[in-house]
């Protein structure tokens, strides 16, 4: 037990070498996906969809079903992101995974006595190749591999960088995962060079089952080189065979801590609904709400076709 809790919390004291400041892409640290997003994020280790790639590319070999999903994300008035991902199981212990995202925000353009001139564009994005392994039983280890790009009028960056995430079930229902994000290339963006948003994150989670419905319990402490430690809770209700056969409802919450502005900060709220469209294909729908408090909320809403 000791060795445990040493293992979970030394990367906490390997990032105090690292304060607070500035980061390049921070784009990266949007959530990707309205189910894990309405869990407040806390989805380390539960990874068993095609959100696996942004979130846990160990998923992808522990959970070898093929699925796909859609997101589109409206944040605050003028920005708005889409990612699309999929994995692919390979055999019983092999899966790879391929995805991407764009972010577009637009603002006005001022001349040297600030007078409106136009309007200029800010684009984020990212294309991502995973590909994990199961080489024990419930055991399964990923790495991903991802090019960010950032374009500001007429000046842009690129940068490589690497994902590495891993689960495992030491006993039935219950998952513990860990992963470290962003580790690569700064981005150079005209003279100035920002180091990438690395992450450490470590989850567990939960699975109840009640009757042949399910309830989802998370939890996940985020360690960013650029902020304080972030800590993730959330919860997803699975209703199967309702409101009809062949057929299945979800409620899900969550919270986030690092929210210090406004009465909802922090929390996240959302609800999913999948139908079977052919045998064993079920197509699930998604959707999320989570607020930044006085600064704003956020929509998701994600399309999935999923072989269970």
């Amino acid at each position: 037990m000791k060795g445990f809790l040493f293992f979970i919390f030394l990367p906490t004291l390997l990032t105090f070498g690292f304060g607070p400041g500035e980061t390049g892409y921070n784009f990266l640290k949007l959530g990707i996906g309205a189910r894990p997003v309405a869990m407040g994020s806390a989805f380390t280790a539960v990874s068993d969809d095609a959100n696996a790639i942004f979130w846990n590319p160990g998923g992808i070999a522990l959970f070898p079903d093929f699925s796909l999903t859609l997101m589109v994300m409206n944040l605050f008035t003028d920005v708005t992101y889409g990612a699309l991902g999929t994995k692919v199981p390979i055999g019983r212990r092999l899966g790879l995974g391929m995805g991407g995202g764009f972010l577009s925000a637009k603002d006005t353009r001022r001349d040297e006595l600030g007078e409106e001139a136009g309007e200029y564009y800010f684009n984020n994005f990212l294309f991502t190749t995973s590909f994990a392994c199961s080489p024990f039983r419930n055991f399964a280890t990923g790495f991903a591999l991802k090019g960010v790009g950032a374009r500001l009028d007429t000046f842009s960056s690129y940068s490589l960088a690497l994902d590495w995430g891993t689960i495992y079930s030491p006993y039935r229902n219950l998952f513990l995962g860990a992963c470290l994000f962003n580790l690569g290339t700064p981005q150079k963006f005209i003279s100035e060079s920002d180091l990438l948003p690395v992450t450490l994150r470590f989850g567990s989670c939960y699975k109840i089952p009640i009757f042949w419905h399910q309830l989802l319990l998370a939890t996940d402490l985020r360690i960013p080189i650029d902020s304080k430690v972030i800590l993730s809770l959330g919860g997803e209700l699975t209703l199967k065979n309702i409101p009809q056969k062949d057929e299945f409802f979800s409620l899900r919450a969550g919270y986030e801590t690092g929210y210090h502005l406004g009465t909802w900060k922090g929390f996240s709220f959302g609800i999913g609904y999948g139908k079977r469209i052919a045998p064993r294909f079920y197509l699930v729908l998604d959707a999320a709400h989570f607020d930044y408090g006085y600064v704003g909320a956020s929509e998701r809403v994600s399309i999935s076709l999923q072989f269970k």
